[in-house]
């Protein structure tokens, strides 16, 4: 199963709802945060592909913290946290049940002193089987029993 850019969502929420439990992640209404809260905006998508069956998927996320409390130091803290735990694997759960870890590329935070607000950038680059019809079932004639008879191939 694919990792799509709805598991990443999640998978960068629920780390967020884990590591700052107090925090709430606002999902709508970015025109009225409710301080403190986390935003997290996509900011895009591409996808390359690599070989005939394997393609690479590369995301954006921002995660915007706006801070209640108007210090630096708020910030600084809010900064250092999300440094630390996306420099670890990005644990995506799949809708299936399945887990995965996914390392997160690159990270960037910009602080903004004026209005206490941190933005934190973090792009994902993920390569994995293509999902299109004309591939899934490439393989299915060497495993038809009938067909290697067919072709006088012993296995």
């Amino acid at each position: 199963m694919k990792i799509e850019t709805s598991d990443i969502y999640r998978a960068i929420r629920r780390t967020l709802e884990r590591y700052f439990p107090e925090i709430k992640v606002q999902i709508k209404d970015i025109k009225n945060p409710a301080p403190p809260c986390f935003y997290i905006k996509f900011i895009g998508n591409t996808t390359i592909q690599t070989a005939l069956e394997f393609e690479n998927n590369t995301c954006s996320f921002d995660i915007i913290y706006f801070s209640n409390i108007e210090t630096l130091q708020d910030l600084l803290s809010v900064e250092k946290t999300l440094k630390s735990i996306f420099k670890k694997p990005l644990k995506v759960e799949l809708l299936n049940g399945i887990t995965q870890y996914q390392e997160i590329d690159s990270i960037s935070i910009n602080t903004n002193e004026n209005d206490y607000i941190l933005n934190c950038t973090i792009s994902l680059s993920i390569d994995q089987l293509c999902n299109d019809d004309e591939n899934e079932n490439r393989y299915d004639e060497y495993e038809n029993d009938e067909m290697l008879e067919e072709l006088d191939i012993t296995i």
